[in-house]
């Protein structure tokens, strides 16, 4: 089977993180990025406008850190100490 690249890959779908059995920190944390693309929940101390103006912000940041995992190896991520 043809192995993917990142370049093959939708971005605007997101993917949910498979964990093949090893090297679970690095699949905890893009686990962790991918549960954060869910909508935050409201306390009701929030209006509905400033709700929508931070569940917007969250999946906007929760996607952009998500792209940067996508496009860092495994090896660069326990080289660079990005477990922490």
């Amino acid at each position: 089977m043809a192995s993917k690249t990142n370049e093959d890959v939708d971005s605007s779908v997101v993917l949910t993180p498979f964990f093949d059995g090893a090297d679970f920190e690095y699949w905890k944390i893009r686990m962790r990025t991918h549960l954060k693309t869910e909508e935050p929940e409201n306390d009701g101390e929030l209006t509905t406008t400033e709700m929508k103006n931070l569940e917007a912000k969250y999946r906007q940041d929760a996607k952009a850190l998500s792209k940067i995992e996508m496009g860092v190896s495994r090896a660069y991520f326990a080289k660079n100490n990005c477990y922490l």
